[in-house]
């Protein structure tokens, strides 16, 4: 049995409300400060007793792989073959959803969700939603036993080869858990990633919940590769939860961990190696020209390895991100992230 109803403010809203056997799609309010509450759809599907795996998608409003594939995903499952509960977030940024953008309209505050976690009750619209979403996830996700997914793509403004990633944040045996469920999504790449205060799926890590999360090309469409690539993960991460019996997506993943270049001038980001491309320590990667075709500057590779990103939208502003390089593994043949 499905059910779609209005189930009030997101702060007052719980999981329990949804009886088990059944799903539901339900809105949700979050007062911003503006004219009105934003409206956020969560869709579950509560089978019987065990974790909870939350996947959470369109924190930036111009990624929508993750949005397709969690719509799917509720929409293919059977709660009564769920053990625990799933919880689907499709678009956590409604206000940048709405305005095709990355970050909440600059009218709005113009602020990126993913960077200010756990936001402020009393600030900006960008940061009250922030706090309302922080403190949601945290009374439904439990350290040790649930999950949670962050889906995110490349966007508008960059290229990235398709990837898992987790957080080299929280208590070790949270890592540990957290790398685990990285390497079974079915992505060919793994992104171990520093601590990042205000990152959502940092913060959500340190705490000591499993938390995993993605990138994959963009380009502000939605591939339907990519679109399948994220619904096997979301299956894949289920699965290795417990919370039904697909079998594992299938695949070696290559673990690194990556230096992110920043653009050092603005201008015209003229890009001289490709997506996937080896590097050299010092090689250029792009030149960066002025409207006349005059050099402002140039990117260069800080270490060798490969081009897992590459900034795709010409137009740069000094400190915008230019390329992500993942650093070959280390000689001993142990993964970079291990």
């Amino acid at each position: 049995m499905t059910h779609t109803h209005c189930g009030g403010p997101l702060a007052d809203w719980s999981v329990e409300a949804v009886p088990r056997g059944t799903k539901a799609n339900v809105r949700l309010t979050v007062p911003v400060g503006l004219t009105g509450p934003v409206s956020v759809s969560v869709l579950v599907a509560r089978g019987g007793p065990g974790p909870t795996f939350v996947a959470m998608a369109g924190v930036h409003g111009d990624e929508f792989e993750g949005v397709l594939a969690v719509g799917r995903l509720w929409a293919r499952l059977d709660p009564g073959a769920v053990r625990g509960t799933f919880i689907g977030v499709p678009v956590a940024n409604p206000l940048a959803f709405e305005a095709q953008t990355r970050e909440s309209p600059p009218f709005v505050d113009g602020l990126n969700l993913a960077r200010i976690f756990p936001g402020r009750a009393a600030g900006t619209p960008t940061e009250m939603l922030a706090h309302a979403l922080d403190a949601w996830l945290t009374r439904h996700l439990a350290p040790g036993t649930d999950l949670f997914m962050d889906l995110h793509s490349a966007g508008t403004r960059y290229d990235y080869l398709p990837m898992a990633c987790y957080r080299l944040a929280g208590p070790p045996d949270a890592r540990q858990r957290s790398r685990a469920a990285a390497h079974v999504l079915g992505l060919p790449r793994v992104w171990a990633i520093e601590a990042q205060p205000g990152r959502l799926n940092s913060v959500v890590a340190e705490r000591g919940v499993t938390t995993v999360a993605t990138e994959t090309h963009g380009g502000a469409g939605a591939a339907p590769e990519d679109v399948a690539a994220y619904e096997r993960a979301l299956r894949g991460a289920g699965a290795h939860l417990g919370l039904w019996d697909d079998a594992l997506p299938s695949g070696a993943a290559d673990e690194r961990r990556c230096v992110t270049i920043a653009a050092p001038a603005s201008g015209l980001f003229d890009a001289d190696r490709r997506l996937g491309a080896e590097v050299r320590a010092g090689e250029r990667i792009a030149t960066i020209r002025g409207v006349g075709g005059d050099v402002l500057a140039e990117v260069a590779s800080p270490a060798a390895g490969t081009l897992w990103a590459l900034r795709r939208f010409a137009s740069v502003r000094s400190g915008d991100i230019a390329a992500l390089v993942a650093l070959k593994a280390s000689a001993s043949g142990k993964e970079a992230g291990a």
